[in-house]
């Protein structure tokens, strides 16, 4: 009889998981981007290092923000590998909460996790105070005080005026140089390079597609993304 009994509770106990997993997966399945981002924080727990490191580096490319605090947690892995993987995933969906630990990484024993923290509290704060991986212990905490000191001072409200300036800077200034368009309807093609939101666009009409403008940005440059603020839905094939 007790063999019957434990036969039956491990039949319940397998139906029960099964049915669990139906559920998750039932759930899951309408939304493939939260399945692969419940997939990829789960593998951050895995005994492997290389898939750890492997699902930060997933983690960061699906700008998965909710998944923030499971990377900051294995901003700390004992894996250098995993470690610079998880700063650089952070540097694409991080927030305020993860500005505090990548600071503490500015001291990790790794020499490319440090400089993959730098990288994640420039792309995530705007700021660009100067620090060398490489350079001698007492070097690197002079600049380390430095990015300590600006965060103690910014606003928990609002982004720091520093970086309200950098943004403003850069809005009222020309960029790049010639512009050469396909045709113009309305709005100067020097509208497309002014770095303002309107009131002039570039605009064509009734006129055969493809449509296209080329901008000469006078010297070689590192483009590394392009935002296009279309002028309503209604005017755009």
């Amino acid at each position: 009889m007790s063999y019957l009994l434990k036969l039956i509770s491990l039949v319940c106990l397998c139906i029960w998981l099964c049915e669990c997993e139906r559920s998750t997966i039932a759930d899951e399945s309408s939304d493939p981007y939260a399945r692969q981002v419940a997939e990829q924080t789960a593998k951050l727990y895995s005994h492997s290092e290389h898939t750890r490191a492997g699902a930060a580096e997933a983690l960061g490319f699906l700008r998965a923000y909710g998944a923030e605090e499971s990377l900051i947690e294995r901003l700390f892995d004992k894996s250098a590998y995993v470690r610079r993987q998880v700063a650089m995933a952070l540097a694409w969906c991080g927030s305020r909460k993860a500005i505090a630990p990548l600071l503490d990484s500015l001291e990790d024993a790794d020499a490319v996790t440090r400089q993959a923290a730098h990288v994640a509290l420039t792309n995530l704060t705007g700021m660009e105070f100067p620090f060398n991986t490489m350079a001698p212990s007492p070097n690197r905490t002079a600049q380390i005080t430095v990015w300590r000191n600006w965060w103690k001072t910014a606003p928990s409200d609002r982004p720091p005026a520093e970086v309200i300036e950098l943004i403003e800077g850069w809005k009222h200034q020309p960029h790049g140089g010639s512009v050469t368009v396909s045709s113009t309807y309305r709005g100067p093609p020097e509208a497309l390079t002014d770095g303002l939101l309107g009131p002039g666009f570039w605009q064509t009409k009734n006129v055969p597609f493809p449509q296209w403008c080329i901008i000469d940005l006078g010297q070689i440059q590192q483009i590394s993304r392009i935002i296009i603020h279309q002028y309503g839905p209604g005017f755009v094939l």
